[in-house]
């Protein structure tokens, strides 16, 4: 009966995946491991029908370019994976979109199989489907997906980090290290991640030497980025001039151009980090994973004063301290009381994000949701369409 049930989902997904949406919850909630698959492929669905607005405009006009190209080779080029994607996705004639549905996919299959492994080996949420489910949709809106969609790069970087983080450091597995090289080829941020795992190879951080030096280094935090904005050069050093006190920075232009409702949305943000700084305040274990996520703390403090960078750096922080807080749930008072108070955060956040995306979401075909997945796979925004529908927001 349980396998009839089971082919009657995939059949269902396959004609509809909007219709099997409500049993990929229902199965979720069962703890079934198929279930968060479904569910990332989904997602990874919507990714594809999104319409390609911002720095997706940008990414889809270059797929364009690379049309008609020889391209076969490494794009070697900052962020290469996405770049080397795109160039042998235009020369085999494969939409952009499918880029978009893989990243967005891959992320949240990273993301749903550890939740999966934790859920296993912890006793209290294998015996406990609500506390289970309940965590799930923290872990589940704590995942930025309109980054991952939109902005491609920074999003995958940070599942990749994340996933390699914890592999390696709770996991103990030695694949960990393919996934943090991975990161910085999606993002270059991310090496920052790289840089803190060899850091708490040798030393382990307390919350407190941690919170001590996050103080520290936001007041000196001006004087450390223009120190290393020189000390890299080139490209690199430019990159963080223009995020830190050029165009992109404190007191840049884009800072300028920020209206009440998006610097509430960027104060919300940070808020989200609170509860679970609590729980590290509360907990202060003494492991290698704990020390990664006050590393992560102190890069976001150091962040602070540059809005485009500490939303990545809270997205590093979020993710591993979120999968902490899991890892080690045990139905406690002060268990409850933080993921309950993080779910709420986290949760405003998104609809927050849901609503700033409002525009594009009405250019987007989520409609197609109701269709057969292979005509969804078809989905595509043509280079003639970008320039009627979105030319205005690409710049």
């Amino acid at each position: 009966m349980k396998e009839l049930n089971f082919r009657i989902f995939i059949v269902l997904f396959f004609i509809s995946p909007l219709l099997s949406f409500p049993l990929i919850v229902y199965y979720i909630y069962l703890q079934r491991k198929y279930a968060y698959t479904f569910l990332a492929l989904f997602l990874g669905f919507i990714a594809l029908l999104y319409a390609p607005t911002h720095d997706l405009f940008r990414h889809n006009l270059l797929y364009y370019d690379y049309v008609g190209e020889a391209t076969t080779g490494i794009v070697f080029r900052q962020d290469v994976l996405l770049y080397t994607l795109t160039a042998w996705f235009a020369k085999w004639n494969i939409n952009f979109e499918i880029i978009r549905f893989l990243f967005v996919f891959l992320s949240y299959q990273m993301y749903f199989s550890l939740f999966y492994s934790i859920q296993r080996k912890n006793s209290y949420l294998n015996n406990n489907k609500k506390i289970s489910f309940l965590l799930f949709l923290l872990l589940l809106f704590s995942i930025r997906f309109f980054v991952i969609c939109c902005g491609l790069r920074q999003g995958l970087a940070t599942a990749f980090a994340v996933f390699g983080v914890y592999k390696l450091l709770i996991e103990n597995r030695k694949v960990g290290y393919v996934f943090l090289l991975l990161a910085p080829l999606t993002h270059l941020s991310l090496i920052i991640a790289f840089v803190g795992v060899l850091i708490i190879k040798y030393i382990n951080i307390s919350f407190k030497v941690g919170l001590f030096l996050a103080i520290v280094l936001y007041l000196l935090s001006m004087t450390l980025m223009n120190y290393l904005s020189s000390f890299l050069g080139g490209d690199v050093g430019k990159a963080v001039e223009v995020y830190t006190t050029g165009y992109w920075g404190a007191d840049g232009e884009a800072a300028e151009q920020i209206s009440l409702k998006g610097m509430i949305a960027l104060y919300f943000n940070q808020l989200q980090m609170l509860p679970l700084l609590y729980f590290m305040y509360k907990v202060n274990e003494n492991s290698k994973y704990f020390s990664f996520i006050v590393f992560s703390f102190i890069i976001c403090a150091v962040t602070l004063p540059y809005f485009a960078v500490i939303d990545r750096m809270i997205m590093l922080f979020m993710g591993i301290s979120v999968l902490f807080l899991i890892y080690n749930f045990n139905g406690s008072r002060l268990h409850l009381k933080v993921s309950k108070t993080a779910l709420i955060l986290v949760a405003s956040f998104f609809f927050i994000s849901l609503y700033a995306e409002r525009y594009t979401i009405r250019l987007s075909r989520e409609y197609k949701l109701l269709t057969p997945v292979p005509y969804i796979l078809m989905n595509n925004y043509s280079e003639q369409w970008l320039w009627n529908n979105v030319n205005n927001w690409g710049k």
